[in-house]
């Protein structure tokens, strides 16, 4: 009878975690839906899906993404129900997003309830769709966001062993799962990773031939066939990528290990020891197989060397999942009986609810505050003063103005999203000054190519757009931007080329906006 009623308490308390979850979903739904707009990579996804069905190839002369082109083609969904519905295109993803990660959530569920797993799967479930959905709103939406969503139900049936799948069931679990990483090609190995703890804990390799690990593989292999066959991104750049990208992070590898994903490793080294630890005692399936995603999640991160935080956000997700379900196996070990969900009272969702629309209502009021405080000018604040249909280009490494862009229909007067090239080229071009971020040396044959390219490409925008603004980065004396390592002028360097010096001449200086400089044509 006490133990009976030990458990009781356990799965009380273990319960409020329902209530906890479900008013952290809703104050980070309001800040979404009504004080987050859409970050620019986001918005250029967006944009990039709207030239896309006006008819413009990916990756083509007009148009050339880095990302992979799964995400610019998941983004036209959106586009069509912002364009047929009349809404704002943050209104249109926010919604398609929290539609795909709320399906994925009830994916879970269903999986679970059907495993007879000795916890609750509304337990269970709640901390899966609080691993799905809590990142940083200005960060929503993010490519490993949606693959963490679409490979959650792979890795829940796989990991529980449920026999009762159908054959449909599996190949969709497959499916999704292929796709979802596909999102981001590094995050593969969080499916790799899950199968090797897997063929580990039940030696077989039969399993590898199962429905879903096939569907998986068929649906990745289709996808890059895809890819070959409709854009240039493999060919033309991924070696470009390759060359220039590792410029953008700021960070060595041994900074990356040793301070940005130093408390991430050594969380996931703990959890991956009591896991071992609690082995024979405890059902080790789910716990072990979240920690095998975030291991691989993690090594992920490393190879991609720039320690975004989103780029982090699978590996904490599944390792944050590894720790909770651990938690959960062992406390059902210590009692005959399950640890099941019992409803909290109305008082406690009162509460939970109430916290979160005061924290919501508190945090609105002091962004208003602040937004009426601000007066000075910003490079969005000219953009939105402009007549629809105006095209406008931004010599710089941010992408903050795709938000105004996408919101106020202008036109972005260049294929690129922005100078992702032009760091790795002015590093190579001057001797190197900074010897506490990532360098790779290119060669002077290939960095005088790329310079060449990037210049000609840019005129030949200038030529086609003719943007009647732009906004040129300040990067000298002052203004020094430290991601080139070296003072620079973008419109002298541009103007090496002859062709671009010829499309320059019409513009003329009119005022200096924050650390931009504004031209117009005449």
């Amino acid at each position: 009878m006490l133990r009976t009623d030990v458990n009781g308490r356990v799965s009380f308390l273990v319960s409020l975690l329902v209530p906890l979850s479900g008013a952290i979903a809703l104050f980070l739904l309001l800040y979404i839906l009504f004080l987050s707009h859409l970050w620019g990579d986001q918005a250029f996804l967006m944009y990039a899906a709207k030239q896309v069905l006006a008819g413009v190839r990916l990756d083509g002369p007009q148009l050339v993404e880095t990302n992979p082109p799964m995400v610019v083609w998941f983004s036209v969904l959106p586009v069509l129900l912002s364009e047929r519905l009349h809404v704002l295109p943050d209104f249109a993803l926010w919604s398609t997003l929290i539609l795909l990660l709320a399906g994925s959530t009830l994916w879970c569920y269903s999986l679970l309830r059907r495993a007879g797993l000795r916890v609750s799967p509304v337990i269970l479930t709640t901390l899966i769709g609080l691993a799905e959905f809590v990142i940083r709103p200005a960060l929503f939406g993010q490519k490993e966001q949606i693959g963490v969503a679409l490979m959650m139900p792979f890795i829940i049936a796989a990991a529980t062993g449920i026999d009762s799948l159908s054959l449909a069931e599996r190949c969709a679990i497959g499916l999704c799962a292929g796709l979802g990483a596909c999102f981001k090609p590094h995050q593969i190995l969080v499916l790799v990773a899950l199968e090797c703890f897997l063929l580990l804990l039940r030696p077989s390799l039969r399993r590898l031939y199962r429905p879903d690990v096939i569907a998986a593989v068929v649906a990745a292999a289709a996808y890059f066939f895809c890819v070959w066959l409709f854009t240039p991104y493999l060919a033309d750049i991924v070696p470009v990528l390759k060359d220039t990208y590792w410029a953008l992070g700021d960070q060595t590898f041994l900074q990356l290990l040793l301070h940005e994903a130093g408390p991430l490793t050594a969380g996931l080294i703990v959890v991956c020891c009591f896991i071992v630890l609690l082995h024979k005692k405890v059902d080790i399936a789910l716990p072990g197989a979240f920690a095998a995603c975030s291991v691989g999640a993690t090594i992920a991160f490393y190879v991609q060397h720039t320690g975004w935080y989103y780029q982090a956000f699978p590996a904490k997700a599944f390792l944050t999942l590894a720790a909770l379900t651990l938690l959960l196996a062992w406390l059902s070990s210590r009692s005959s009986e399950s640890i099941v969900y019992v409803k909290p009272s109305a008082a406690i969702w009162i509460a939970a609810v109430s916290v979160a629309l005061i924290a919501f209502g508190g945090l609105a009021i002091s962004a208003r505050r602040a937004s009426a405080g601000s007066h000075a000018a910003t490079v969005d604040s000219e953009l939105l003063a402009l007549p629809e249909g105006t095209s406008v280009y931004v010599f710089s490494i941010e992408m903050s103005q795709f938000r105004v862009l996408l919101d106020h229909h202008l036109v972005w007067g260049s294929r690129f999203a922005h100078l992702w090239m032009m760091p790795a080229i002015v590093q190579n071009e001057y001797s190197r000054k900074d010897e506490r971020r990532p360098f790779k040396k290119l060669g002077a044959q290939r960095t005088e190519l790329l310079a060449t390219t990037f210049r000609s490409d840019t005129a030949q925008d200038f030529a086609h757009w003719k943007p009647q603004y732009v906004f040129v980065e300040k990067c000298e004396g002052a203004f020094y931007c430290s991601i080139y390592n070296h003072s620079i002028n973008f419109i002298t360097w541009y103007s090496q080329d002859p062709a671009f010096a010829a499309q320059w001449a019409p513009y003329r200086f009119q005022k200096t906006v924050g650390n931009f400089d504004l031209y117009a044509r005449h």
